[in-house]
């Protein structure tokens, strides 16, 4: 048996904390974006971790479904950046914070909040713009589980494939 450092703090000492606790992999990659230590209401304090994979999408053909027209882009591929939304809506949606006043065109004024407000987040890119692959898929599921992380929200899509086959059913079951 394997023991990790948490990853959560008990509610009680959340404002006492200032920076939030760093991942247990020394190889999360501050690329060239810019995820600055400056004072905020708490937001900066929900992302603990950026990284990327991308190695099988730079293979030739090796795309699960490729996005017809779409082209690699360099910065895209060699960034834990979120270039299109779609990670980040994902990661609000199961980790988003409190949100006061949120409406849809003015209406449903309230609170959004994700799935679990309170917890820490980190982000494995392994899709881009131009498709995804399973190999870079299956490569971010082994880090985040190397890295300590408890909860894994993924949001990818393909048919129906042969289980013993389906990289995706493999890395679930690791």
């Amino acid at each position: 048996m394997r023991f990790r450092r948490r990853l959560h703090v008990p509610l009680q000492q959340v404002t006492q904390i200032s920076y939030p606790p760093a991942l247990t992999s020394s190889t999360m990659q501050p690329s060239n974006i810019s995820l600055t230590r400056t004072p905020c209401n708490g937001a900066c304090r929900k992302l603990i971790g950026a990284r990327f994979f991308n190695a099988g999408i730079q293979v030739p053909n090796f795309l699960d479904q490729p996005v017809e027209g779409k082209q690699l882009n360099q910065t895209d591929l060699n960034s834990p950046r979120d270039y299109d939304g779609h990670g980040s809506h994902t990661l609000s949606t199961a980790g988003g914070g409190f949100v006061q006043g949120a409406s849809a065109f003015g209406r449903g004024k309230g609170t959004a909040k994700g799935g679990s407000p309170r917890a820490r987040v980190a982000s494995y890119k392994a899709c881009y713009t131009a498709g995804c692959s399973s190999l870079d898929i299956l490569a971010a599921i082994l880090a985040a589980v190397e890295d300590g992380v408890h909860v894994l929200s993924l949001s990818v899509g393909a048919p129906a494939a042969d289980y013993v086959a389906d990289l995706m059913a493999i890395g679930t079951l690791y």
